[in-house]
């Protein structure tokens, strides 16, 4: 029972259908044959048939159908421009991911890339400081823009929409969640927080069980 969408190797789902029910999408290897890509894993062959067979074990319901009363949702994209290291900063990267991105092999490396970019400079400079310390062998030229990329990402100290929400936080009454996927982004939105006086409490997933309950009884008691 899930809200949550699946974006997993189609063999974890193989895994998980075999455990519920098996034999339904016969042996690995047949699946593999009739469903899997090697050039992209996720995204099955034969999608009908696939979605013919999982329709035996699973059902589907819409919010509409469970009749789920929910308050009206109001969605706002708040546009930020960013500082003029932190544009040249995003689009090195941006550079750097479009003349390598191939669909398969380094692929996914590459969009983690881009996307920690997109999260904040300090996420693309963890993410970087781990990328030039692995084994795994790099070009001369690729260690050297790295090398730049990472230098540059260090002279940004705030980024433009991390200000703005921490501005918009600051002038907001009552509670606020915010959500992010990258762990050094939480960090950095933590020190921010502290910088405007904004009472908050950090939740992450690799928090023990009372480490999490003690920070939703802060975020229910005192943070904002």
């Amino acid at each position: 029972l899930t809200a949550t969408p699946v974006e997993n190797h189609l063999l974890e789902l193989y895994n998980l259908i075999t455990v519920l029910k098996p034999g339904l999408l016969s042996t690995e290897a047949e699946f593999r044959r009739q469903f899997v890509s090697p050039a992209q894993p996720s995204a099955p062959r034969n999608p009908e048939r696939l979605r013919t067979l999982l329709a035996e074990v699973m059902v589907r319901n819409t919010r509409s159908t469970v009749n789920v009363p929910l308050p009206p949702r109001v969605a706002t994209s708040v546009v930020v421009a960013p500082s003029p290291v932190e544009a040249q900063l995003y689009e090195q990267v941006s550079g750097f991911v479009r003349e390598r991105y191939r669909p398969a092999g380094e692929a996914l490396g590459l969009k983690w890339l881009q996307r920690q970019a997109g999260s904040s400079p300090l996420a693309l400079c963890r993410a970087l400081g781990h990328k030039l310390a692995e084994d795994s062998p790099l070009s001369e030229r690729d260690r050297c823009e790295l090398e730049a990329i990472q230098e540059l990402a260090w002279q940004v100290q705030d980024s433009g929409k991390g200000l703005r929400l921490a501005q918009m936080l600051a002038a907001r009454p009552g509670k606020a969640v915010v959500f992010t996927e990258f762990v050094p982004t939480l960090e950095y939105l933590a020190r921010l927080a502290e910088t405007h006086s904004v009472r908050y409490a950090l939740f992450r997933g690799d928090m023990s069980r009372a480490e999490k309950d003690a920070a939703i009884a802060q975020f229910r008691d005192e943070a904002d």
